[in-house]
């Protein structure tokens, strides 16, 4: 009985290996490279002026940003809002290995280094008020991409996950583009016929 009831040994049992290396790779790289910005204070122009707000959100279109900003702390706290920026680029690392169907160790070490350590990601990080907003951002356009991969009618959440994300920081709508594109080229490496691919690249 008290097996059943252990919940977190039973989601640790289906989560592959691979994921978890991904999830800790991306935490543990996360905080040796921004660990200076988690640390102090480094204000720029946009955050000196928003040191208490979230800067301008439904008149650039951000409107996602205001019903969300509940998750961080109303001032620019790098410690707060870096660690949940990193939190959420690590989990959106392993939504990319899973969408992709990269089972290797290496891929799922280099893949969240990459995304932890990339100049964008970097750049979040002196938008300190909405860095952990950003990264949320990042987070779920992939998993638009990990939802029309994995289910049949994937389409429509994905579709929801899109409208979120533009509604959160719109130019990483990249990343939903680049992951679905990738979800094609390889399904084509795999040998998927033209009719298939062609229905999938519709939806």
């Amino acid at each position: 009985m008290e097996a059943d009831l252990d919940i977190l040994g039973l989601i640790g049992k289906k989560i592959p290996r691979n994921i978890w290396i991904c999830f800790w790779t991306g935490m543990i790289m996360g905080w040796i490279t921004h660990f200076y910005m988690l640390t102090h204070k480094l204000p720029n122009w946009d955050d000196i002026s928003q040191i208490n707000s979230l800067g301008l959100t439904k008149q650039i279109g951000r409107w996602m940003l205001d019903y969300l900003q509940f998750m961080g702390q109303k001032a620019s706290n790098p410690a707060i809002h870096g660690m949940l920026a990193i939190l959420f680029v690590s989990l959106a690392a392993c939504l990319v290995v899973a969408t992709l169907k990269l089972e290797s160790v290496t891929a799922s070490i280099l893949i969240p280094i990459i995304m932890i350590t990339f100049p964008s990601l970097t750049g979040v990080m002196y938008f300190m008020f909405t860095a952990h907003l950003y990264a949320l951002c990042i987070l779920v356009f992939c998993l638009s991409a990990y939802m029309i991969q994995r289910y049949k009618y994937g389409f429509v959440a994905s579709g929801i996950c899109i409208i979120i994300g533009l509604g959160l920081y719109q130019p990483f709508i990249s990343v939903s583009i680049s992951l679905m594109l990738l979800i094609l080229i390889f399904d084509a490496l795999d040998g998927t016929d033209f009719r298939a691919l062609l229905k999938e690249g519709i939806k």
